[in-house]
């Protein structure tokens, strides 16, 4: 008599821990989707990886993949739409979206029929086809000038970004872990913070802090500075009453403060009179005399995505923005504004076929306006982001 209420004991305890393995799996997928659905991708990653260690689904691999892909860990990203695109489940965009790791991972002939099998389902897509066309000609791997690049000591394992020339040294936006106790959704990493270095070429001192009367907990740069470096144009995140604002597609908008130095540190922040709730104005760049700031922005009007704008200071106040035009901007996205001492405008943009992700494009101005961007090719464009000329 005792056997057999020993097995019926053993069999419910073994059916009610499937159950209980069963239900905390799904609470790692439902938790996992709700991270994903909030942009909160590095957080997503190790539930997901969870999940799918102990069942393979076609859906959850593929927001893992993504994730991967937002936050360029390409290697990861590759592993899991190798699986993803081999599935009979695998969707047009997917195999897109596989070609663009591979293109980061400077494999280009896997990308090639990757892009290949997408195009085949939607032949009308001309940027892709312009990129599968570059891909073949190894059109922009060639440097159009001489140019030697190393990477700066000073760099940190988190993101250094968008460098720009500062009394006797330069400043920069860097999410290292010194800076910003709060951490960004996407990247589960701190926000930026700015950073001083005092040098020149690969010769720079220990980054320190920027001094800001005024600091956010949230983003702090990229930046720009006047000629006499008293002004500065800063982009933060939207935040009201200290907390960060997200539109109703949980969208964190961006806006552009001014500040000017007083005793040796950057104080009276202004808003810039543009920003506005419903789009981003971001990316700052003052002209050297002080009367134009270009910027990038989604505001209406424009070709799609981020473009390139343009103010004018007039008697001291910022006129409307005007759009730099189809000659700069596509229906992608068009960042990081730059202006050379010769007037050429430098830009990042992946709307334009080039080497991977985001690629720097040039426009030279001539005769009172832009003319049609070019790609400055290798080595300042790679297979992986470029921008912050």
């Amino acid at each position: 008599m005792i056997a057999p209420q020993i097995k019926k004991i053993f069999f419910a305890v073994v059916a009610l821990l499937i159950t209980t393995a069963s239900f905390a799996q799904q609470d790692d997928l439902v938790l996992a989707d709700q991270l994903y659905s909030k942009y909160s991708y590095g957080k997503a990653i190790p539930l997901y990886e969870k999940v799918l260690s102990k069942e393979y689904h076609h859906g959850t691999a593929s927001k893992l993949a993504d994730c991967y892909r937002k936050n360029n860990q390409y290697k990861d990203a590759e592993k899991w739409y190798e699986k993803i695109t081999a599935d009979t489940n695998a969707t047009n965009n997917e195999h897109l979206q596989y070609a663009k790791v591979l293109i980061s991972l400077d494999k280009k002939d896997k990308a090639e029929m990757h892009l290949e099998k997408y195009l085949a389902k939607k032949p009308d897509d001309k940027l892709v086809a312009e990129q599968l066309m570059a891909l073949k000609n190894n059109a922009y791997s060639k440097a159009q000038d001489s140019w030697l690049v190393k990477r700066l000591l000073i760099n940190s394992v988190n993101s250094d970004m968008c460098a720009v020339p500062y009394e006797d040294g330069i400043v920069f936006a860097s999410s290292r872990e010194e800076g910003k106790s709060k951490t960004q959704d996407w990247t589960s990493k701190p926000y930026l913070s700015l950073w001083f270095s005092k040098g020149k070429e690969n010769n720079f001192s220990t980054p320190v802090l920027l001094e800001l009367a005024d600091k956010s907990k949230y983003n702090d740069g990229p930046v720009s500075f006047s000629s006499d470096g008293n002004e500065m144009y800063i982009t933060r995140n939207y935040e009201e009453n200290g907390k960060i604002v997200r539109d109703q597609n949980r969208i964190v908008r961006l806006k552009i403060f001014s500040a000017t130095k007083v005793n040796g540190k950057f104080d009276s922040f202004k808003e810039f009179k543009y920003n506005n709730k419903a789009y981003s104005c971001a990316h700052p760049f003052i002209s050297k005399d002080g009367n134009k700031l270009y910027f990038a922005s989604d505001m209406p009007g424009g070709k799609g995505g981020m473009d390139i704008w343009v103010c004018n200071r007039v008697n001291g106040d910022w006129e409307k923005p005007v759009n730099l035009g189809a000659e700069v901007n596509t229906t992608e996205n068009e960042v990081f504004p730059y202006i050379d001492h010769e007037g050429s405008l430098y830009f990042s943009s992946n709307g334009r076929s080039g080497m991977g992700g985001l690629d720097i494009f040039k426009c030279v101005f001539e005769n009172g306006k832009f003319k049609t961007a070019e790609n400055i090719g290798g080595p300042l464009n790679s297979t992986f982001d470029d921008f912050a000329y």
